[in-house]
């Protein structure tokens, strides 16, 4: 329910202030769980993955966010967020991922491990492609990747504020 009315706000103030072109989501399962991976260019890109997608995400979260204080750290637990432990091979959280997609939800992550500090797309985490793989394999799911293909700034004609171009494409 939570998840539901903060997605509703997002998706407003989305058509609001960006224009979204989600391309190919034709290929994102509706009857079962899925891993799905995304290249991480700005602080947003969790609720444009969400955009695309009408089912709850389960994002796996660096430990970090949940640290920055309580508030945060509950909206990120109502929103389904789980912390993971980057680079110390957190088994706790690859097991409670793989729990995620067996029970048909939605495991969102972000292979390369941290934003991209130019807008570029970065390497994977070699561990995150591997698991990625791997579980989606062993669990019978899919892997759904999400592609930023496309980031441009306008100005308004009326206003200065910037509006974003995103463009998402789904591949299975």
């Amino acid at each position: 329910m939570f998840y539901s009315f903060c997605w509703w706000l997002c998706m407003i103030w989305i058509r609001v202030m960006y224009h979204v072109e989600i391309v190919g989501r034709e290929n994102v399962p509706r009857d079962r769980g899925y891993i799905l991976a995304a290249n991480h260019r700005t602080n947003m890109d969790p609720i444009f993955v969400a955009a695309g997608v009408r089912a709850p995400i389960r994002y796996m979260a660096k430990v970090e966010l949940f640290q920055k204080g309580k508030l945060f750290s509950w909206l990120l637990h109502r929103l389904g967020a789980f912390p993971v432990e980057r680079g110390k091979g957190d088994t706790g959280a690859v097991e409670w991922a793989e729990q995620v997609v067996r029970s048909g939800a939605v495991l969102g992550m972000f292979p390369e491990g941290t934003r991209s500090k130019d807008g570029t797309p970065g390497k994977p985490k070699s561990g995150a492609v591997s698991y990625t793989h791997l579980r989606a394999h062993e669990t019978g799911r899919n892997l759904v990747c999400r592609l930023l293909l496309e980031k441009k700034k306008r100005k308004n004609k009326k206003t200065e504020n910037r509006t974003r171009r995103k463009q998402q494409e789904y591949h299975n």
